[in-house]
Parts: C-alpha cells; sequence; structure tokens
C-alpha cells in the first residue's frame, strides 16, 4: 500500500508492505509483520511492527517524527497504557465557553468532565469514571448512583458503555490532529448511535480533531447524517475494486447525505 498527500505544507509518502519474518521466536503466537517507510518532505524513516496473538506488538523504529498528535483506535485492540495516557491528557485538558449568549461570563470544563457528562445522558447510573492501579492490576471504576459506598469496574457497565469512553477519551490526546477510528458502530447499541455520532462531531470541533472512521453499518452512517448536527462537515468515501485496482468515489455535505437518502448508496467497507 502506498499513500502520498500533503499535510499541513508537507509533503508526505507512506509505503506499507505485509511479510513474514522467519527469525521470529514464538512462531505460534506471531500472526505477520509490516513494514512502514515514511518520506516528510524527503526525509525518509523505516519502522517495523510484528504482531502476535497474545503478545503486545513489537516495535522497531528510527527516530520518530509528527506531523501532528494522532490516535487509532479499534475494537480489536486494547491498550491499558494507551487509554491512561488519554485519561490523563482529558484530565489535563481544558475548555473554555461562554456560559451565556448575553454576557461574557466563561465556563471552564475539562475534557473528561465533558466526557463523563455525556456518559451521564446515556447512562444516569455513572457519576463519574476514575482510573485506579493497584499492584498489577490496572483498571477504570465508576461511581456509581446505584450504591455511594462502592465503585463499579468499568467493564461491568458492557462493552458498548466501555468503546464509548474508550473513543470519547481519545479527542484530548489527539487535539489539533487526527483520530482515526476503526468499525465506529461496534459493541454501540443502535439506540444510542444518533446521541454519540453527534458528541463524536462536537468533540471533534471543540478539540480541532479530523476523524476518519470506518463503519459496516447502514444505521451508523445514517446517525451521522440524522443527528442535526452540521453535514457540511461530513465526506463520504466508497472505495471499490476495479480491474485489481482501487477506485476511490467522494461525496461531500449534502450531497453525500442526498445518496445516502435517496439513492441508497452503499458506501460500508
Amino acid at each position: 500500500i502506498i499513500l502520498s498527500g500533503v499535510f499541513d505544507d508537507s509533503n508526505v509518502t507512506v509505503e506499507m508492505i505485509k511479510y513474514d519474518d522467519s527469525s521470529i521466536d514464538k512462531q505460534d503466537d506471531y500472526i505477520a509483520s509490516y513494514s512502514l517507510k515514511s518520506s516528510i518532505d524527503g526525509e525518509f524513516r523505516n519502522n517495523t511492527v510484528h504482531t502476535f496473538i497474545h503478545e503486545r506488538m513489537r516495535r522497531n523504529a528510527d527516530q520518530v517524527s509528527h506531523l501532528c498528535s494522532s490516535s487509532f483506535k479499534s475494537p480489536y485492540f486494547y491498550d491499558i497504557d494507551d487509554l491512561l495516557t488519554d485519561y490523563n491528557k482529558s484530565i489535563g485538558a481544558s475548555l473554555t465557553s461562554v456560559t451565556d449568549s448575553e454576557s461574557d461570563d466563561l465556563n471552564i470544563q475539562s475534557a473528561i468532565g465533558l466526557v463523563i457528562e455525556f456518559m451521564n445522558k446515556i447512562e444516569p447510573t455513572i457519576k463519574d469514571v476514575r482510573f485506579t492501579e493497584d499492584m498489577e492490576l490496572k483498571r477504570f471504576i465508576v461511581e456509581s448512583a446505584y450504591d455511594f459506598n462502592r465503585s463499579f469496574d468499568l467493564t461491568s457497565y458492557g462493552e458498548g458503555i466501555q468503546r464509548i469512553f474508550y473513543i470519547a477519551l481519545s479527542f484530548a490526546a489527539c487535539r489539533n490532529g487526527v483520530l482515526f477510528i476503526d468499525e465506529f458502530e461496534t459493541a454501540i447499541h443502535y439506540s444510542l448511535l444518533l446521541e454519540f455520532t453527534k458528541f463524536t462531531q462536537q468533540l471533534a470541533e471543540r478539540f480541532n480533531v479530523q476523524v476518519f472512521l470506518t463503519s459496516h453499518s447502514g444505521e451508523c452512517i445514517t446517525a451521522f447524517l440524522n443527528n442535526d448536527y452540521n453535514n457540511d462537515c461530513i465526506t463520504g468515501f466508497q472505495l471499490s475494486k476495479v480491474d485489481d485496482k482501487v477506485v476511490v468515489k467522494r461525496a461531500d455535505g449534502e450531497r453525500f447525505g442526498y445518496l445516502i437518502k435517496n439513492i441508497d448508496l452503499d458506501i460500508r467497507g
């Protein structure tokens, strides 16, 4: 796979090759290796990633160059240390807004406060979510309206609530950057998609984050178009294979909405 383009006035090229590395030990646990070669305005970097079923990914990398803050979220990868980084940045990040359109009073709210506020909206028993570490056990616990004398593990609320929390945390960590979300709707009940897609767009706007996401759900795509937010900020891409080549079709804003609603364009992939 070779990608090239211009980002923030910098010429960028990325080439990724999947291969099998025979020198890797623990072959029974080994999945595959990936060679990633990148170029930023003529400066080259080489990175290699080895993936495993149970073991954490191994990375061999040259000096890392950052174009901007970024993060990748997938329902198939769980890294508590990455989540902790997002959580700490959400605690430290603050947002300022005018509390009253007729006054100059300002409201300063932490990013984590914004996330908890939304969590409480969709699950009223959630009052707060905190990270704890006891010996080697790292986890997020919930202060619940069910019982003020004890806390509940976030995992007890189901995969959908966890995924919403983890995705929402990412925005503070990606401030002024990009966020990649694979299979956005996975584990999230369809009844929550309208509210969560709108919240995702609100977070993207407030933290100045460009979001790239994939979806296998027509309900998810429709939710983005029907959540009463700004459709001008949405772009859809349809990727199809033609004669062994990937062909991309793009539709922006209201035209994208028209194609989905009136022609039933299927862009899932």
